[in-house]
């Protein structure tokens, strides 16, 4: 099962690797360097309310869901059935509650609303049967469907992009069609896929919905709408109330999509984790290893990403964007340095839901969204897209930190505490490097090359233990 997991991993990541980078540097970045700040501010902030909301759509139906497939194979079906039609059910009162908040939030882009309502809720039914794939093991498929939207609007976006005397150019309105129309068809695919396993669908009725399954959804709704709250609010709170809001949505975007671009990889680790660990708890010697290895990968590569922007963030900024200044590089700076504590939270936060420990982790997210929120309220008005990075830099830091402590606490699973140690010399390393070479400082880079080569050998004998007890399970 491990060797089937890792080599899905494996697949899941490098199309994900291929594919996704391309659309969020390549196409979304593109699309703001084309419009501009304010227009995709706009587009912004109206995305992240959606965003927000969206687990209206859900109220924990696909993580339970997940989680109750992977751990109770013989249920799927009736499970399917019932969470099918509940997430139907939900996406009327999910469109209402989102109009009336834009209605009183003051909002009156209602055509670019409506479109992003209709992206949310297609979105929802291809996690769910992304969901479904992965929590029956199908993760081959499951890859397949992760990255078929994305790489149909590479295509017709990029079309418009590279061509535009001929096609009429991008526009936000057109960006966002297109989005749409490429998730009808990751939506189909994910069906096709499905097609044998949903002849029970038509003995069912809108009466057969399991209210147990909502009422037992509840507190993971309830946790996702929390993260999802301390992540996503403050751009639409930054578009709101900032006198400048729309621009200062923009320059925040531009920090937050490099970030999400990588982060990516956490989201992807967390979707297979959570079946995996579901399945096997409390086998603790088949999950340990599994565990550490995705820590050590996702924090080692996040810490390497965030030190190179730390060191490089003006370079960072006229790589990727038109518009280029100090203050730009700044946000883009510290907006990065939340990549690290966003992968220790996909690692263990994922451990707490397998294991049904959600509770505590409602606890931990409704603290520290809390805290999220009010220092947005406060430092907005002053600081604006600089305030908001440096305010998702403490919470999501230490909402890291005291989610490690009471996974631990909770599973009995060892936290390897000295290797964080390891990551840290990893990043001042990558810290010294990159500004080595920027400055070209030749007396330096001998020293460079050395302490870079004596710290991989340090991280390959630390992860040696843990690749032994992984082959173990391969055989």
């Amino acid at each position: 099962m491990a060797k089937q997991f890792f080599r899905s991993l494996t697949l899941l990541i490098t199309l994900n690797l291929l594919v996704k980078p391309l659309w969020i540097l390549g196409i979304d970045r593109q699309v703001q360097n084309i419009v501009g700040h304010a227009a995709y501010g706009v587009y912004f902030a109206l995305l992240n309310l959606t965003l927000i909301l969206n687990i209206l759509l859900d109220l924990g139906i696909t993580p339970f869901f997940n989680r109750s497939v992977a751990s109770e194979p013989n249920s799927e079906q009736e499970l399917f059935s019932s969470a099918f039609y509940g997430k139907l059910s939900l996406t009327l009162g999910y469109s209402l509650i989102v109009l009336i908040i834009a209605v009183v939030a003051g909002i009156r882009d209602f055509g670019m609303l409506a479109s992003l309502i209709l992206l949310q809720i297609l979105t929802g039914f291809n996690m769910f049967f992304r969901g479904y794939l992965s929590a029956t093991q199908h993760f081959t498929r499951d890859a397949i469907v992760s990255v078929t939207d994305k790489f149909m609007v590479i295509l017709f976006a990029g079309a418009l992009i590279l061509l535009p005397d001929r096609t009429g150019g991008i526009t936000v309105e057109r960006f966002v069609w297109i989005q749409i129309w490429a998730l009808v068809l990751s939506v189909s695919l994910g069906v096709y896929f499905l097609h044998p396993k949903l002849g029970s669908l038509r003995k069912f009725s809108w009466s057969t919905m399991d209210r147990k399954i909502l009422i037992e959804s509840l507190p993971y709704a309830f946790n996702i709408f929390l993260m999802g709250f301390m992540s996503r609010a403050d751009g639409f709170l930054l578009e709101r109330i900032h006198p400048d809001g729309q621009v200062q949505a923009g320059i925040y975007a531009m920090g937050f999509r490099l970030l999400d671009a990588v982060n990516m990889v956490g989201f992807l680790f967390a979707g297979f984790l959570l079946p995996y660990i579901a399945r096997h708890w409390p086998d603790r010697k088949s999950i340990d290893p599994v565990l550490l290895l995705c820590r050590h990968f996702l924090v080692f590569t996040s810490v390497i990403a965030a030190s190179f922007v730390f060191a490089a963030p003006k370079w960072t900024n006229n790589l990727l964007y038109h518009d280029v200044s100090p203050y730009n590089a700044g946000v883009i700076r510290v907006v990065m340095l939340c990549l690290p504590f966003l992968s220790l939270t996909q690692i263990y936060g994922t451990l707490l839901t397998a294991v049904k420990e959600i509770g505590t982790f409602i606890r931990i997210s409704l603290f520290f969204s809390s805290l999220n929120f009010m220092l947005n309220i406060f430092l907005i008005p002053k600081y604006g897209a600089l305030g908001c990075a440096k305010i998702a830099l403490c919470t999501q830091a230490t909402n890291a930190v005291v989610l490690m402590y009471y996974s631990s606490k909770r599973t009995g699973i060892d936290l390897h505490v000295q290797q964080l140690v390891l990551y840290t010399a990893c990043g001042a390393l990558m810290l010294f490097s990159v500004r080595t070479f920027l400055h070209f400082d030749l007396p330096l880079i001998p020293l460079t090359s050395v302490m870079v080569t004596l710290v991989t050998i340090a991280f390959l004998k630390m992860i040696r233990f843990h690749l032994k007890s992984l082959l173990l399970l391969f055989r």
